[in-house]
């Protein structure tokens, strides 16, 4: 994860959402007026989008993943 990476759309982002002590993972999703969602990546639930919580803030930008072999 980048702190510093500049969110786009897309982008698999860490966010602390408004007033949690915890931290999720999901992908950034920017509608063509600049509203920004988060949408749930298990695949195992209905996908699930939700605007941004205001107070909320990306921690940082996914850059890689780690495949075990």
């Amino acid at each position: 994860m980048d702190p510093k990476k500049e969110a786009i759309n897309k982008s698999m982002v860490v966010v602390r959402i408004d007033h949690e002590e915890k931290a999720t993972f999901k992908q950034l999703l920017i509608d063509s007026e600049g509203t920004m969602m988060l949408q749930a990546l298990n695949p195992s639930h209905v996908p699930r989008i939700m605007t941004i919580p205001e107070g909320s803030r990306i921690v940082g930008v996914v850059i890689g993943k780690w495949v075990p072999e």
